[in-house]
């Protein structure tokens, strides 16, 4: 990838690109099997003022009001992951189609699917085998879901990133 930057390329073009010369997708891992969910109260922390966590950037809400704020939007479990998918798929994945179009409103190409795979409730390699990767939505999805990859690859190699902007340019700003 850093090769083919300095040859020129678009750094996440050169990502995309190694993304598919990376070989061919494995298989999904079998099932493993199922655990008994815990019960909400059961876990060490629950209830519990958890002093020194940070605030939320965008509302300053505390990671436990976050936390029941999401509560209240998501179910998080495998079965509501999966579920979510086959809804995305029956009702959003027509929308990825032509050029991408952020801030669209009531028709934003969006899969509401990013809290299950950071999770791990949902795994990409799961969800490739699972789609039909000649839909043209479909290809345009995965390519949107590479950018999300894509975010974590560039953090790993310039941790500074939310803070120091890589451009030169807009350091001073």
């Amino acid at each position: 990838i850093f090769q083919a930057v300095q040859r020129g390329m678009h750094i996440f073009k050169a990502f995309w690109a190694g993304w598919h010369e990376g070989g061919e997708i494995r298989k999904a891992l079998p099932e493993a099997p199922r655990l008994k969910p815990l019960e909400q109260s059961s876990l060490p922390f629950a209830g519990a003022q958890l002093p020194g966590l940070a605030a939320s950037r965008v509302n300053g809400a505390s990671v436990m009001e976050e936390a029941k704020r999401l509560e209240k939007l998501w179910t998080f479990s495998e079965e509501a992951a999966w579920e979510a998918l086959a809804q995305f798929q029956k009702t959003n994945l027509n929308r990825y189609h032509g050029s991408i179009t952020r801030d669209a409103g009531p028709k934003a190409k969006e899969s509401k699917l990013s809290p299950y795979f950071r999770l791990g409730l949902l795994s990409m390699v799961d969800v490739w085998w699972q789609m039909d990767q000649s839909s043209e939505e479909a290809r345009k999805w995965f390519r949107c879901c590479a950018w999300r990859d894509y975010a974590y690859w560039m953090l790993h190699y310039w941790p500074n990133l939310p803070e120091e902007p890589m451009r030169m340019a807009f350091r001073n700003m």
